[in-house]
């Protein structure tokens, strides 16, 4: 577009009105990672906000106590005998930290329609902010979750545990067999399910990944009984699944990780809430919600945002580039996110059968 056009040409249209729902900066990526988490009950557990939500921030320490197991027991009657149980604790790490910062100078604004500049209400407090802001944030707000998401990924990668009948953290190979003729016991979803069972998981299991696997859900709405008499929907029925592109990056091609509910958690700080939040004179301060598409519905996740005036013409660092822009007097919003990772861990003693059991395992799919 010309630089002296601006929005207020009558002939110009935004490319929205064209290609509707299928407008590029309108598509969003899956997050199937932060999904996953977001989906887990107790997510306000590892909260470090106060509960009053009033601007402080707690320590959340989690403690547990590793469970009995056989070598404790005696095999003689005895009065002396005791065991002490030993309670460890975890300070519930916060190691992300995502933003993108959004600019726009007055000038521009003034070369859109009277629409643009008009102010809504947004955000707790209730914060004004031009209409045009909100266009921009529409358009950020994927590349902002998305972040989120990697950063998170990449933690969860990092913090798998051991499957019981491999022994190993590693990615335990599973075929999904071509020949439905058979009915390979060890293999398939079936396998996944048995190892389920076998490190005493509860709850239906969450797995998050792509490529093989992701194929492998989508057909089951198209599937019946096999030749092996085998119905895979109702196997699939028993995971929840969560398709993420970026699996191939963080984990390897057609790989995925399986979950028991719970045991991984999303942690979060929010550091414009209470006293911290509002008019402060040089910025707004505020959080509010961004929209995370999930299938057919939208899960809300909580961001920080700062409004900030810049009343002479300034020299900025342009975030994609890393080069000086100077820029009029206007308006920067910058929206971040602190977060972090919480995962079980150090839950089973040496002697435990479900040493290094995190609830996590990981999976390498194939299909021949």
């Amino acid at each position: 577009m010309a630089q002296g056009l601006g929005f207020a040409d009558s002939l110009t249209k935004h490319i929205a009105k064209v290609t509707a729902e299928n407008t590029p900066d309108y598509k969003l990526n899956w997050q199937g990672a932060l999904n996953l988490l977001k989906t887990n009950r107790n997510a306000d557990v590892v909260r470090l906000n106060d509960a009053t939500d009033e601007g402080h921030r707690r320590n959340v320490i989690i403690k547990a106590r590793q469970r009995w197991n056989v070598s404790h027991t005696d095999t003689t009657h005895s009065c002396d005998n005791v065991n002490v149980p030993a309670y460890y604790e975890r300070t519930v790490p916060l190691t992300g930290f995502r933003q993108i910062a959004l600019y726009i100078d007055d000038e521009t604004i003034a070369r859109y329609p009277y629409e643009a500049s008009k102010n809504s209400a947004l955000g707790t407090p209730s914060t004004p902010i031009m209409n045009e802001f909100l266009l921009m944030i529409k358009d950020s707000a994927d590349a902002l979750l998305s972040g989120v998401n990697q950063d998170l990924f990449t933690l969860m990668a990092a913090n798998i545990g051991v499957n019981v009948r491999t022994g190993l953290n590693t990615a335990s190979a599973i075929n999904l067999s071509l020949d439905t003729s058979n009915n390979p016991l060890s293999q398939g979803l079936t396998q996944v399910l048995t190892d389920y069972q076998l490190n005493e998981s509860r709850g239906t299991p969450m797995m998050v990944g792509s490529g093989l696997i992701h194929n492998f859900m989508l057909q089951q709405a198209a599937k019946g009984i096999d030749q092996a008499g085998i119905n895979t929907p109702i196997q699939a029925n028993n995971f929840k699944f969560f398709q993420d592109p970026f699996a191939a990056t963080a984990l390897g091609a057609n790989e995925a990780i399986v979950y028991e509910p719970e045991v991984c958690q999303l942690v979060e700080y929010m550091r414009y809430k209470g006293f911290k939040a509002g008019d402060k004179l040089t910025s707004y301060y505020f959080t509010f919600m961004l929209p995370m598409q999930v299938s057919d519905r939208v899960k809300m996740v909580e961001f920080d945002a700062q409004l900030k005036y810049h009343d002479c013409p300034t020299t900025l660092t342009d975030a994609y580039y890393g080069t000086s822009v100077t820029v009029d007097k206007g308006w920067a919003l910058i929206i971040s996110k602190d977060f972090g990772l919480f995962t079980v861990d150090q839950a089973y003693r040496a002697t435990d059968r479900l040493t290094g059991n995190r609830g996590s395992y990981r999976y390498s799919f194939t299909n021949v």
